[in-house]
């Protein structure tokens, strides 16, 4: 059985509310001063939409003008070494989920439900547009300026000012 403290529970009750109150300019900004005070950093304003989910936010870094549209996903295991940087001036389309951590499977003797997570750092760099419906797992960077296509599978490091797209992503062409 898993147990949470009060402070938790709350924490999660709240969160789930936020994430589900109409994308207005003033539930927009009651969401960042929520979201802003647990984030491990945040250099400045973000914007986020309808829908925004942060799951352990003190193991995640928003940097400054960074938009999230309808349903995004940021989700980090417990341990410090599970993180989530995201840079400068970046843009989240719809339904994008961004993973940093996983299910043990090493062990076969034991269901992986019971095998300890294995932490995973992802970095988005400044000025990424991420397009809908994209997942990003692993340990990966995605280099500045890059530009990741709708429905993506993002598995592998992507090099700054790249155009991709696919499952898994792969580098289509460059912006430079």
């Amino acid at each position: 059985m898993v147990t949470i403290s009060l402070s938790e529970f709350v924490d999660e009750i709240l969160s789930h509310m936020l994430s589900h109150l109409p994308s207005s300019r003033s539930f927009s900004t009651l969401r960042y001063l929520y979201y802003s005070r647990k984030l491990k950093k945040t250099t400045g304003k973000f914007i986020s939409c309808i829908g925004f989910y942060i799951s352990v936010p003190e193991n995640i870094s928003i940097g400054s003008d960074v938009f999230f549209s309808r349903n995004v996903f940021l989700g980090t295991i417990p341990d410090p070494r599970s993180e989530i940087v995201i840079g400068d001036c970046c843009m989240f389309a719809m339904n994008v989920t961004i993973l940093a951590g996983n299910h043990g499977t090493s062990d076969t003797s034991i269901p992986m439900r019971y095998q300890k997570d294995v932490p995973e750092r992802i970095v988005i760099e400044d000025d990424c547009w991420i397009g809908a419906g994209v997942v990003i797992t692993k340990t990966v960077t995605i280099g500045r300026g890059s530009i990741i296509g709708a429905n993506s599978v993002v598995t592998h490091d992507i090099p700054p000012y790249s155009v991709c797209g696919g499952v898994p992503c792969r580098v289509i062409k460059s912006r430079i």
